[in-house]
């Protein structure tokens, strides 16, 4: 890991990285891309007025092609967004409510 780290350094110091932005589809997707970036040492945010779906980040093209965005599309497999959301519902069921089902649709 702190091999990545140094040799990312190196690279934003011997030329300015560019902007990537990345839209990740739900809260979950967001947060494991955002812990990611930070393990790295890289600071993810967005611009005043954006949603919160686009995160954008400063880091030589090679290293987002090889390396971040790769393993961001690792951790978002099926199995960890599915424990993710079995633990939310059953926090969500001990804690508050035992009904975690979605909102009831209503005509106009």
């Amino acid at each position: 890991m702190e091999r990545i780290r140094q040799a990312l350094n190196a690279a934003v110091k011997a030329e300015p990285p560019p902007e990537t932005k990345f839209s990740l589809a739900d809260q979950w997707q967001r947060r494991l891309f955002l812990a990611l970036c930070r393990r790295y040492g890289l600071k993810p945010y967005r611009y005043k007025g954006q949603r919160y779906t686009p995160v954008v980040v400063r880091a030589p093209r090679a290293f987002v092609d090889q390396t971040l965005w790769p393993e961001s599309l690792a951790l978002q497999r099926p199995c960890i967004l599915t424990y993710l959301n079995e633990a939310t519902e059953r926090i969500t069921r001990e804690e508050v409510d035992k009904d975690v089902g979605e909102a009831a649709e209503r005509v106009g």
